[in-house]
């Protein structure tokens, strides 16, 4: 070979491959990522909900007795008295009516309806979207109703 002859090597030849596959497995594997960030808002406010309504679950079902009134929910658990309401745009959680923990944002209606041997939720959001569920309750649970 001559020195002064140019052109590609075999090295080369791979090298390049090696880099032109790089940057395709690169952009393979980051494009479902920036699909899966468009819809973030709603996966987190179906999320939000899913959240809610297992630990509402839980605690319906922990209670010794519940009473609806007025768009309030309240869990009597032993000594303690859970109260699940709306408070301005949020659905709060209180113990003994002390605290402020938030269970939903974004909330524009909240309803607590009684069933024979259910509650259903009903929460609309501001975005007028609306989420419900039923909770069963369990045969011996005594609920108290007052609309």
């Amino acid at each position: 070979m001559r020195k002064n002859e140019h052109g590609y090597t075999f090295l080369e030849l791979i090298l390049s491959l090696f880099l032109f596959t790089l940057i395709t497995m690169f952009i393979a594997t980051t494009t479902p990522m920036l699909r899966y960030h468009s819809y973030t808002s709603e996966i987190r406010e179906q999320m939000e909900w899913d959240n809610f309504i297992q630990q509402a679950k839980r605690e319906i079902r922990n209670s010794d007795r519940l009473y609806l009134s007025s768009g309030r929910l309240f869990l009597y658990a032993g000594q303690k008295v859970i109260k699940y309401e709306k408070y301005g745009n949020l659905l709060r959680r209180q113990v003994d009516g002390e605290g402020h923990e938030v269970l939903l944002y974004n909330t524009y209606a909240v309803q607590f309806k009684a069933l024979q041997k259910a509650i259903k939720i009903s929460i609309e959001r501001d975005n007028a979207k609306t989420y419900s569920a039923i909770i069963y309750l369990p045969k011996y649970k005594t609920k108290e109703f007052s609309e």
